[in-house]
């Protein structure tokens, strides 16, 4: 929707959509403002995205979020902040930020792990980020189901040595669970009624063994979650 049009031009394509939508009756919208560490908004933390300008890491001209925002909540609707947490870009797109650039001092630090080509962010890194997206008046925080990369036993091997005596996979999970645990805390601190929520893939087993994501804890414990979306896909024929 944004595609590296105008202002004017933008705005104009966000009043019909939104338009269409409110027609549908839609209440909640999950606006994904952050899909491979970059941003659809001036960041400090995150490069702009290329759903935004149109190219990655060129600056955006304008703030598309808080005319979205807007315009919205005009309508009598809500949006709320939908982010991959910890995917980023790609190894040649990283390597070609500026050392100045969000994220481009971060390369080649502990903040930042490369996985099968692609970068991966830490949990201070995603909380400081959903941090700043509550600047906005956003009507929550949403979470899609980008948790663990993979279940090679060397992505983490120097953290999970110093865990103790404890399963692989249960200290995965637990890892898990405290970004979950504090992004509910950072969001809740900054904004008691905005809501934060998480889309995990609808089969509970890959949840815990490969994504490492404890949702029958979040969905059972409180400190979690409000609510889970399980993200469940339908193919046709």
């Amino acid at each position: 929707m944004l595609g590296g049009r105008d202002a004017a031009a933008f705005t104009a394509a966000a009043a019909e959509t939104l338009a269409a939508l409110h027609d549908l009756g839609a209440t909640d919208l999950l606006l994904q403002v952050r899909p491979f560490g970059d941003a659809i908004y001036p960041s400090e933390l995150f490069p702009p995205s290329a759903v935004a300008s149109g190219t990655y890491n060129v600056p955006l001209s304008y703030d598309p979020l808080p005319i979205l925002i807007d315009m919205a909540h005009g309508m009598g609707m809500k949006i709320h902040g939908w982010i991959n947490p910890l995917r980023l870009a790609t190894a040649e797109e990283l390597a070609a930020l500026p050392a100045d650039a969000p994220l481009g001092r971060w390369l080649g630090t502990d903040v930042i792990r490369m996985v099968n080509g692609r970068g991966y962010l830490t949990r201070e890194m995603i909380c400081d980020g959903v941090t700043e997206l509550l600047r906005y008046d956003l009507d929550g925080i949403h979470l899609d189901d980008y948790f663990y990369p993979t279940t090679d036993p060397s992505f983490d091997e120097n953290a999970y040595q110093s865990a103790g005596e404890v399963p692989l996979a249960a200290f995965r999970r637990e890892q898990i669970s405290l970004l979950v645990s504090e992004l509910y805390a950072r969001v809740k601190e900054a904004k008691p009624n905005a809501l934060f929520g998480i889309s995990p893939a609808g089969n509970i087993q890959n949840d815990e063994e490969k994504l490492y994501a404890d949702v029958i804890r979040w969905g059972s414990e409180s400190g979690f979650v409000d609510y889970l979306m399980p993200a469940l896909f339908r193919v046709r024929p």
